[in-house]
């Protein structure tokens, strides 16, 4: 979580304090206008400001509250010492570590922003008032130096909005009335005020921000207070600027850049997984390096990627649903939305609604562990573990449930068996080639990779899907139950079972469909469509029949 605050604060501050002034700067704005001189004025302000944000880490870090803003001595504020923590002394203060460093932290980067914004602003409002010169250098002085400035003013509000700290809408307001007063609430939204920001900026800079561009001019006209619509107008046209560049370089046959469109339907995601194209990444060589983690910049460009495929898409009726459809998306993957994500499961994926809620109520069990430690355990796994709800009835069921549950708590017991993709390879986390040394990768970067490899199955799959958009063929592999040749009942498989099922059966297909003669410039048809069905069909059937037969004799039948 530090690695992903650090990360995210450092770029959303450097593209508002470049790419989006340059743009606001082109911008003929009247009385609001900007400079691009206000660039080097805000990075002068961020370097001579740099010793007291290291000061006021380390206050805030021991202090367990914001120094930054009591220290400004702005009138009306101050923050009181900490003296409702749960757990007192040293060892609350070691269990709250974590909390005490994000906290610190985001007070570092709030200094910075906020120094580095009202240096800016001093500066836009003294060329505004018409000064140069010495007179242009004494009051960008003063209005820097009075902390009960305007410009103070507007530059703290800035460093909250960057840091997604700032105050919610009548929207977010009402979330956060819900969360306090529906009962079970707050167990699936622990967290509001920087969640939602986090999202709303997202969408905000995205092309689907022209909505609230349209509210902020028709604010303006009634009240005739312009200031804020530059920086929408500024968002927007970078945002169109990036829909068009990648329009024009991104082919959803063979892309550079995804979106989360694919990520939806349960057969997408596998097939995506199974290729090593992974929605909301960027292709560099054969490697797909993941932004998902990278907020506000991946609700945006995640949102920008999924319209340019739905202009491009086949389905007639993807550029209207494109939109909504990448909004869900969007929401499954935030990890800081697991709790509506799970929800958006249950209720997007009907045939899966069981193993969904299972998977809900075991999430939310676990997530009592603290995250610290399950993310380091996570790092060390270098395969994906099959975690899924299955059984004959509710009891064998609930009996998985409470297995998979102790699973996700990361302690590593019981052992986790490996998630087999359709052509029974163990789906890696990373890099195939990746040294031992990769966990450290894993565990400290917000950046997932994975190699793209891509069985010629999935070759014509891909293809196939693409051509026929209303016709997809997602195969999940072999079934989870089988009937027993002696008793006629179903069972299910064990973990470990349905581990070498799914290997043994993907083997047989992969090895089948290999001889399948095409190429990249092939015409897929429903002739190869229909062989690669009937070879994961062929093979799921003799695993089955290999592993049922190895029961029996274990059973003695």
């Amino acid at each position: 979580s530090l690695c992903f605050l650090i990360t995210s604060n450092a770029l959303h501050g450097a593209w508002h304090f470049t790419g989006e002034r340059v743009a606001r700067a082109v911008i003929p704005a009247g009385k609001s206008r900007s400079y691009f001189n206000e660039i080097p004025y805000a990075i002068a302000g961020m370097t001579s400001a740099l010793g007291r944000a290291n000061q006021n880490f380390w206050i805030t870090y021991k202090a367990e509250h914001p120094r930054f803003i009591e220290s400004t001595g702005r009138e009306g504020i101050r923050y009181p010492e900490l003296s409702n923590a749960s757990i007192k002394g040293r060892k609350g203060r070691v269990i709250r570590a974590p909390q005490r460093l994000l906290q610190a932290a985001d007070d570092w980067f709030r200094t910075l922003f906020a120094h580095g914004e009202v240096s800016a602003l001093a500066y836009r409002q003294a060329k505004n008032e018409g000064l140069k010169g010495e007179d242009l250098t004494k009051r960008i002085q003063e209005l820097t130096l009075d902390t009960n400035s305007d410009a103070w003013g507007e530059a703290l509000e800035k460093a909250d909005e960057l840091l997604f700290t700032n105050k919610l809408g009548k929207l977010g307001k009402g979330v956060l009335f819900a969360r306090e007063n529906v009962p079970g609430m707050r167990y699936i939204l622990p967290f509001i005020t920087t969640p939602w920001n986090i999202f709303k900026t997202g969408l905000r800079k995205s092309p689907l921000g022209s909505v609230a561009l349209a509210s902020r001019i028709a604010k303006a006209v009634k009240t005739g207070d312009w200031s804020k619509v530059p920086d929408g107008i500024a968002e927007q046209a970078l945002a169109w600027g990036v829909v068009m560049w990648i329009h024009a370089t991104n082919d959803p046959e063979d892309p550079w850049i995804t979106g989360g469109l694919s990520d939806i339907d349960y057969g997408e995601r596998e097939l995506s997984r199974r290729t090593g194209r992974m929605a909301y990444s960027v292709k560099i060589g054969d490697e797909w390096y993941s932004y998902a983690r990278l907020e506000p910049f991946a609700t945006a460009l995640g949102t920008i990627v999924d319209i340019s495929d739905s202009l491009k898409s086949k389905d007639p009726d993807k550029p209207l649903e494109g939109p909504l459809i990448s909004m869900t998306s969007q929401i499954r993957n935030k990890t800081f939305l697991d709790g509506i994500a799970d929800l958006t499961r249950i209720a997007t994926e009907p045939k899966r609604s069981v193993e969904n809620i299972g998977a809900w109520a075991s999430n939310f069990a676990a997530s009592w562990v603290p995250n610290i430690y399950r993310s380091t355990s996570r790092a060390f796994d270098e395969e994906f573990p099959e975690r899924g709800i299955w059984g004959a009835d509710v009891e064998e069921k609930l009996a998985r449930l409470g297995v998979r549950t102790l699973q996700r708590t990361e302690f590593n017991w019981p052992p986790d068996e490996p998630r087999i993709d359709l052509w029974g390879r163990p789906l890696l986390r990373t890099i195939e080639d990746a040294p031992k040394t990769d966990f450290i990768y894993r565990m400290i970067s917000p950046i997932y990779k994975r190699t793209e490899n891509i069985n010629k199955g999935d070759m014509i799959l891909m293809a196939w899907n693409r051509e026929n958009p209303e016709d997809p063929y997602l195969p999940t592999g072999p079934k989870r139950s089988f009937e027993n040749p002696v008793t006629k009942k179903t069972e299910y498989w064990t973990d470990e079972e349905y581990a070498q099922l799914r290997q043994r059966a993907g083997q047989i297909a992969s090895e089948i469909v290999e001889r399948i003669n095409v190429t990249p410039d092939t015409k897929i048809t429903k002739a190869h469509v229909d062989v690669v069905s009937q070879a994961l069909a062929r093979g799921s059937e003799v695993a089955r029949i290999e592993l049922i037969r190895a029961r029996m004799a274990q059973d003695g039948s």
